[in-house]
């Protein structure tokens, strides 16, 4: 060619990125190359823009903007552009091959915070990334009763977070304590304007409901200002009417019920609300909530909640329970209840009453029974009072009833496999604040504690009901170590006709063990039946002072024997004959007695 000629080449190239170089020469040599880059054929397109939803009566509307090229500033065809629109969070492919820049749907009925990613194409084997829509919470609202314990973070994006005071310090979901969570410690802030906002839940005009919170501080002595509220819009907090008197607490970083019954104005969808609004003025560190309850309670003629609510398990350890109380002398309005009342009593939570009784003055004290408790265990008693308004609202106790006999067995699994365990430590004639407790890490009961000579900690078992004239095998896992030594701290078993020290019979020494313990057996052999305690004793020895760290696990009681039955036999000997014979002798020395209950002997 010559200098200056223009010059025109065509390749046939595949879809892609691609570099084209050009390098001439002459008789002298090569130029510099030359180079350009350039994307080859349909272009992914870059994602859409402004997308936007809205809601109105029920029907979503989405709208965005396409794509303003491909994502290599290659060629997009107008003719082969569509869309593919997902709904999320259920992820639904709701609308395809859309050739417009809308689409609408009429919403699920299900209560989410919904919103809409906008995925473009060039054509089917060019697809670009996506874009997705603001979230609207939309669906039927919840009714009473409604409770969310927060056990996982499937229901987070149904509740609404409010920065009321715009320092970006908001409620978020703390998946360790699987619980909502606000830290408003002063390294955090001075004061604190922060919502967390339930979804819709319908109520209607003359009931009245009780909204709970099972919330806490994070550490004891540090105050938090919160206050429980009801309103008709999240998104308008002047909209919320206030329900607490006394918003200032301290729990002692434990976790309590705080309640507050209301009523409202018309039929319709309410949002209740737990707001922060601390002003500075004390100290505080962070608020936990572990759940939130909204319950019918009655209609305004109603009776209110009992009041005096006893539980009293049966004395002699059967199966069944005196409930006491005082009838109301209000409505859930507070004015005078009227008329007689009937008064129901539902154990654990049951639909069904287990007693009832007619014909009750308002004021008048109640006592019934339930004589058919089906199982040994802490059982819940919720008694409620109806008049011609219908049903009232509900008081509450619990109780622990039964006792246990052959057969019992507890891993401790749950804090609550140890509420019958009582713990006592005891210098001198003094109780001692160091107790056994529930470890939730090591799923066991133990304590650590530094003791000296003088010093005893008594763990108690649960009663036991054991039959006459009977041999028992307690087992569990024990583990008692000193941090590798052995001594200072000496374990046994006992066991008496109460839980107290002084009415306790030695047993058996316990051993001091490794790290990872080791299975004990202890025989209890009765005398006369009835109810007997267990219970294990460490007994400090050392002037010097040493620090356990003894823990008990997986305990079972089995009754193995009749105590009017003989005892092991003694000086066992099997000898085979000699000589390759096939006979064996066998010697031993018989029982001089049968079993008895052990003598009383001082726990120290």
């Amino acid at each position: 060619m010559k200098p200056g000629d223009k010059q025109t080449f065509a390749f046939d190239l595949t879809n892609d990125n691609r570099y084209v170089d050009v390098v001439l020469s002459n008789d002298a040599g090569l130029a510099p190359v030359s180079c350009r880059y350039e994307f080859v054929g349909y272009d992914t397109p870059k994602a859409v823009t402004d997308v936007a939803l809205a809601e109105k009566d029920g029907v979503a509307t989405v709208t965005w903007k396409a794509p303003s090229g491909g994502v290599n500033n290659g060629y997009i065809d107008p003719a082969k552009l569509y869309y593919e629109v997902v709904r999320m969070p259920d992820s639904l492919t709701v609308g395809n091959n859309l050739r417009t820049l809308s689409f609408t749907e009429t919403m699920p009925t299900k209560m989410e915070r919904y919103s809409y990613r906008i995925i473009p194409y060039n054509g089917s084997d060019k697809r670009g990334g996506y874009a997705e829509s603001n979230a609207v919470l939309y669906g039927e609202a919840f009714t009473a009763p409604y409770k969310d314990d927060f056990n996982d973070a499937s229901t987070k994006s149904l509740w609404t977070v409010c920065d009321g005071n715009a320092d970006k310090n908001l409620w978020h979901y703390d998946s360790y304590n699987k619980a909502w969570a606000l830290n408003t410690g002063s390294y955090n802030q001075k004061n604190s304007d922060d919502w967390l906002i339930s979804p819709a839940i319908s109520m209607k005009k003359g009931e009245y409901y009780a909204f709970t919170a099972n919330i806490r501080n994070t550490f004891a002595g540090y105050k938090e200002d919160v206050r429980m509220l009801y309103g008709t819009n999240p998104a308008d907090t002047s909209t919320f009417k206030e329900l607490s008197a006394d918003s200032v607490f301290d729990t002692d970083g434990k976790y309590v019920d705080k309640e507050n019954d209301f009523t409202v104005d018309a039929d319709g969808n309410y949002y209740v609300a737990i707001r922060s609004k601390n002003s500075g003025t004390q100290k505080s560190s962070g608020i936990f909530v572990k759940s939130v309850a909204v319950d019918a309670i009655g209609k305004a003629g109603a009776p209110a909640a009992a009041t005096d609510l006893i539980v009293t398990p049966d004395a002699g350890g059967e199966q069944k329970v005196t409930i006491a109380c005082t009838a109301p002398t209000k409505s859930l309005d507070g004015k005078p209840v009227s008329g007689t009342l009937k008064a129901s009593v539902y154990r654990d939570d049951a639909a069904v009453a287990v007693v009832t009784k007619d014909g009750i003055k308002p004021g008048e004290k109640v006592s019934v029974e339930d004589a058919a408790v089906p199982t040994v265990a802490r059982h819940s008693y919720s008694v409620a009072f109806a008049n011609a308004s219908g049903e009232g609202k509900k008081a509450s106790a619990s109780a622990f009833v039964g006792v246990y006999g052959d057969g019992y067995s507890t891993h401790f699994d749950n804090s609550s496999d140890a509420d019958q365990y009582v713990s006592q430590g005891v210098v001198g004639n003094a109780e001692d604040h160091i107790k056994w407790g529930w470890q939730s890490w090591s799923k066991n009961l133990s304590f650590s504690a530094m003791m000296t000579k003088g010093q005893s900690f008594w763990l108690y078992f649960p009663a036991f009901k054991l039959d006459a004239d009977a041999v028992y095998d307690l087992s569990f896992k024990w583990t008692h170590n000193i941090y590798g030594d052995k001594g200072g701290a000496d374990a046994s078993a006992w066991i008496g006709d109460k839980a107290d020290s002084l009415s306790q019979k030695k047993l058996c020494d316990l051993p001091y063990t490794s790290y990872s313990g080791e299975n004990e057996s202890v025989e209890i052999i009765t005398g006369a039946a009835g109810i007997y305690y267990p219970a294990i004793n460490i007994k400090g020895t050392s002037a010097n002072g040493v620090f356990p760290s003894p823990s008990i696990d997986d305990v079972a009681l089995k009754k193995v024997a009749s105590a009017k039955a003989p005892g092991k036999v003694e000086n066992l000997t099997v000898k085979a004959a000699d000589k390759g014979g096939k006979q064996v002798t066998v010697a031993f020395a018989a029982p001089a007695k049968v079993r008895i209950m052990p003598a009383a002997s001082s726990p120290g």
